[in-house]
């Protein structure tokens, strides 16, 4: 679910205006999903909600959204680029086995 959270964090600082349907088209997950995780950063203070209209939302990334997304972001290259890495090379060269 992290990595899916760390999209929604990304387009929402890109497009602010991005609707919870984009985000739902763009990330596979459910419209309800979307809303139930738009809600979550709210209440955690990533993302501050400014209403437009009687319907339509823009979602501004906080600071503190910001840095969420950027520890988000190493712990996705870190499981990701590292572990796939060393994966990859353990056993096929001496000395590699300290990637693991």
């Amino acid at each position: 679910m992290q990595d899916v959270e760390v999209l929604i964090l990304e387009e929402l600082e890109k497009n602010p205006d991005v609707t919870q349907r984009d985000l739902s088209e763009k990330t596979g997950l459910s419209l309800g999903m979307v809303n139930l995780l738009l809600k979550k950063f709210v209440k955690k203070g990533f993302v501050k909600l400014e209403k437009l209209n009687s319907r339509s939302f823009r979602y501004i990334l906080t600071a503190e959204g910001f840095k969420e997304k950027s520890k988000k972001t190493i712990e996705y290259i870190k499981r990701y680029y590292i572990s796939g890495r060393s994966k990859r090379f353990v056993g096929n060269k001496p000395g590699l086995n300290t990637l693991t």
